[in-house]
């Protein structure tokens, strides 16, 4: 119904192109020739942001503690935190795909070389819906949570609150490719035209 489908792992561009031409009129976003570049690009984008929430969120705990201690109890609360990383690794790619048309066939890989899982819709769609898309799980998984942390963190168990942040933390570095698409589509397509994937690049048309 929601034309998702998980199709197992990414080895070749192929894969995702599936024999289509690329549309006549079709400009490339100016981005990294590989991924790891585009990482460290996205990275350098992000790393202010991240390290800005890391800088005040020590600050904040050290208020409230300053003799943690790493025992038992933390060490099961991590655990489920990791598990907890790995379900929202699977729900940001979901909430990235549920924001494409719902006609639209959504495909859901897994980069055997990067072990990143990433999304792929050939579908055209505006500027304006291709930031929110990009954006979204990123909001919802990092920012927003991050902010009921900030709320929340004196009243909660000192080993949940540390570990609900760093989990937050996570999320919002993860998004370091989400981030660069918004940045070269801010920076390159004009306001009217229309954005799509083709292969692992993305392109815009009038």
């Amino acid at each position: 119904m929601l034309n998702i489908n998980f199709r197992g792992k990414y080895t070749d561009e192929a894969q995702l192109i599936n024999g289509k031409e690329l549309p006549p009129g079709a400009n490339q976003f100016k981005e990294g020739k590989t991924l790891i570049g585009a990482f460290i690009r996205g990275t350098i984008i992000t790393l202010p942001l991240v390290l800005s929430m890391v800088i005040v969120s020590v600050l904040k705990i050290r208020k409230i503690t300053s003799d943690f201690e790493m025992d038992l109890s933390f060490g099961i609360t991590f655990a489920v935190m990791l598990l907890l990383g790995q379900l929202f690794t699977y729900l940001h790619e979901i909430i990235h795909a549920l924001l494409y048309p719902k006609s639209a066939v959504k495909e859901i890989w897994k980069g055997t070389r990067q072990g990143a899982y990433f999304v792929y819709c050939s579908s055209v769609v505006s500027k304006t819906r291709f930031i929110i898309t990009c954006l979204a799980p990123v909001i919802l998984l990092g920012i927003i949570p991050y902010g009921i942390w900030l709320l929340i963190y004196h009243v909660l168990p000192i080993n949940i609150s540390i570990c609900f942040v760093i989990l937050t933390w996570i999320m919002t570095f993860m998004s370091v490719g989400d981030f660069y698409n918004v940045y070269n589509t801010i920076l390159q397509v004009p306001n009217k035209s229309k954005i799509f994937n083709y292969g692992l690049h993305s392109y815009w048309i009038n």
